[in-house]
């Protein structure tokens, strides 16, 4: 097991998340590896699914049929991860067989990137994976205390944000919308 905080530890609130959010990775990089992912490769496969045959918007918006699957460049943006990062994670998961990539076919430069059909089947199985850790995270927490927590996490969030100039990408819910 990891180190337990110690006592200064215990009263600072960025320690103590610090601490929490290194046990919540390590454990969820477990689960994941219980269906053959590393961590990240999951936020792709789920990106994908999210975003199923929707088109990547610009040009293609106005034609007639989206285009499947979703830009690279797109990706790295919804993401916020920098293009590299994105290729290389397409790369291990083209090579797993859980994604294709082709060119788009109105312009052979724009690589656009879908999920097979064993990539879909891993990408709905994440949700389990997250409502698992999400258990084991809030065990012995009733409801109420779920909720408050979660809005707790997300007024952080918030104020990290603003100092940031950055939103995450994440829609913020409304205080009563858990």
């Amino acid at each position: 097991m990891g180190k337990q905080p110690g006592p200064q530890e215990e009263k600072s609130v960025v320690l103590q998340l610090i601490h929490t959010a290194r046990l919540q990775r390590t454990r969820a990089a477990a689960l994941l590896a219980e269906i053959g992912l590393f961590p990240g490769q999951d936020q792709v496969l789920q990106c994908l699914l999210r975003h199923g045959s929707k088109s990547g918007g610009g040009a293609e918006e106005a034609s007639a049929a989206p285009a499947p699957g979703m830009p690279m460049g797109d990706l790295a943006l919804e993401l916020h991860v920098r293009a590299p990062t994105v290729s290389k994670t397409i790369a291990r998961l083209t090579a797993q067989g859980l994604v294709e990539r082709k060119g788009a076919d109105t312009d052979k430069r724009q690589v656009r990137v879908t999920l097979t059909q064993e990539g879909r089947v891993r990408a709905v199985s994440i949700d389990a994976i997250t409502e698992r850790l999400e258990g084991e995270l809030t065990n012995g927490l009733d409801g109420k205390e779920r909720k408050r927590f979660r809005k707790m996490l997300r007024k952080a969030a918030r104020n990290l944000a603003a100092l940031s100039g950055d939103a995450g990408g994440h829609e913020e819910a409304e205080d009563g919308e858990d």
